[in-house]
């Protein structure tokens, strides 16, 4: 019974009792109401993809027959293993290469098709005023820490943590094809880029702040923002019959000095954060080696024990490629 009285504390009154029996799972960072729903769903699903998977149950939905296939081809260990770090090296090859901002901007056909990141995310979603509606959204870059606040000086909490991430990077880069000392030199790059834009991006308190998020801007006003980078090119590719007529700015701040962290000066600086962010990204999808390295640093983060299981791995990548097939068929 719970010893809590009402009027001394609220919160422990309604859940203590549950805080005390309640289980994080060892692959999870949290738990909760909406993290057992999520769960429960979760255990269907992947019930039912490992029946498609052993041909058990069909279905009619083409594009779930997509989604199995992919779900088939992460449980491939055995393909994975083998080709290693190989499926990346194209695309890391082509971000070696970049001569500088105006080669960026010739290739940014490459950029869109090969989703490799730009020096900020852009995406659609549902306009928050309007739910009639699809719009145009921008952000700055991610930071490598959890908030802006672990880049003060002597915040030991960060640099712990940016040690984790150095250490986890100098494992993965050791697999391609650039000498040690490049390799160093691309770490060093990376953290010093990060630092930079952690000086333009809001916070954690800054985005609790839900409504601020809301700042239709024109494109010609983004244009001149995101100088040198060519937003024309990146709009007219994406968008060649008709253009959105604004673009929702998430984080303005980070837009507005966007070319403080983003210019000629500092663009082999940005050409290694962006190698080395590529390749990290990559692991989850190579060799099961490449991708336990890969989870050192969020399992630092987030107290994460252990890796999900193989098939809770497969099922949770193709939910994000497949979400809007997946979520009609479990409807």
């Amino acid at each position: 019974m719970n010893k809590v009285r009402i009027q001394d504390d609220l919160y422990n009154y309604v859940n203590g009792e549950w805080i005390e029996k309640a289980v994080i799972p060892a692959d999870r960072a949290r738990t909760g109401g909406f993290s057992d729903l999520d769960q429960e769903v979760e255990k269907i699903l992947m019930a039912d993809f490992k029946s498609f998977s052993e041909g058990k149950i069909d279905t009619d939905l083409e594009e779930m027959k997509e989604a199995i296939k992919l779900y088939n081809k992460v449980l491939d260990t055995k393909r994975r293993n083998e080709e290693g770090i190989k499926p990346v090296l194209k695309t890391l090859d082509f971000i070696k290469g970049l001569k500088d901002i105006n080669d960026l901007n010739s290739n940014i056909n490459v950029f869109v098709d090969k989703r490799i990141n730009l020096p900020f995310f852009y995406g659609i979603t549902t306009d928050m005023m309007d739910a009639t509606r699809n719009s145009f959204v921008m952000i700055g870059p991610q930071i490598i820490l959890p908030d802006t606040t672990y880049y003060a000086e002597g915040n030991q909490m960060g640099e712990n943590l940016l040690n984790v991430y150095k250490g986890m990077a100098s494992k993965i880069l050791a697999y391609t094809d650039l000498s040690k000392a490049e390799q160093d030199k691309y770490i060093e790059d990376t953290l010093k880029f990060d630092r930079l834009v952690s000086k333009s991006v809001k916070s954690q308190l800054e985005w609790a702040n839900y409504v601020a998020a809301y700042n239709p801007t024109d494109l010609g006003v983004v244009k001149e923002q995101l100088k040198p980078f060519d937003f024309d090119a990146l709009i007219n590719y994406l968008y060649p019959d008709q253009k959105p007529e604004k673009v929702i700015v998430y984080d303005p701040r980070a837009i507005k000095e966007f070319n403080l962290y983003y210019n000629e000066e500092n663009f082999e600086m940005f050409k290694h954060w962006l190698y080395v962010k590529e390749l990290i990204g990559a692991c989850k999808d190579l060799s099961e080696e490449l991708y336990e390295l890969s989870t050192t640093y969020r399992k630092a983060m987030t107290g994460i024990q252990e890796s999900p299981s193989l098939e809770k791995r497969a099922y949770q990548l193709v939910s994000k490629v497949f979400a809007e097939p997946i979520g009609i068929y479990y409807g």
